[in-house]
């Protein structure tokens, strides 16, 4: 991974698959931010670098289940402090900007975060790292995202992860 963006990538796919997104179904639906291709590409990657490790299960409907690795936990751990630091820095200035009422400015600001944004929103960890509502509102408008009302939608009705493979 050699961009920032492929950075932001990995942590959030990493970050999700530990928080519960283990198939390629409930990890789209986690991190719908980010587009089909790029996550299975960044997951191709992951995979040969020995970060997680990809079960099949079933016979006839054929189920991915993606774990971490012990590789994958440390890569987490390490991107999560990085990529955390660097948004929280962003959102800083931001707040700054817009206290300074320098609007514009932190409206440019906080598009700088729009890549990992949503999926940082999905996750929780937006909301867990901002606790002021006004900054908040202020992200949402600004990336036409849905911050503040972010539920935890993977939790499917129909899941099948914890049915045995009948098929």
């Amino acid at each position: 991974m050699s961009t920032t963006l492929d950075k932001h990538v990995l942590y959030l796919i990493l970050e999700a698959i530990q928080k519960g997104a283990t198939s390629d179904r409930k990890l789209t639906t986690r991190l719908s931010g980010l587009s089909r291709d790029l996550i299975e590409k960044t997951l191709r990657e992951a995979e040969k670098q020995g970060l997680i490790e990809v079960e099949e299960h079933g016979h006839v409907i054929k189920r991915r289940i993606l774990k971490l690795t012990d590789k994958g936990k440390e890569t987490l751990e390490q991107l999560r402090r990085e990529v955390l630091t660097q948004v929280q820095k962003s959102l800083e200035e931001t707040k700054r900007l817009i206290t300074e009422g320098k609007h514009e400015e932190a409206k440019q600001k906080a598009r700088e975060l729009k890549h990992v944004a949503s999926s940082l929103a999905a996750l929780g960890l937006l909301q867990e790292m901002v606790q002021d509502t006004l900054l908040l509102t202020f992200l949402s408008d600004t990336l036409g995202i849905p911050i503040l009302f972010a539920q935890d939608i993977t939790d499917d009705v129909d899941d099948l992860e914890n049915v045995e493979d009948v098929f």
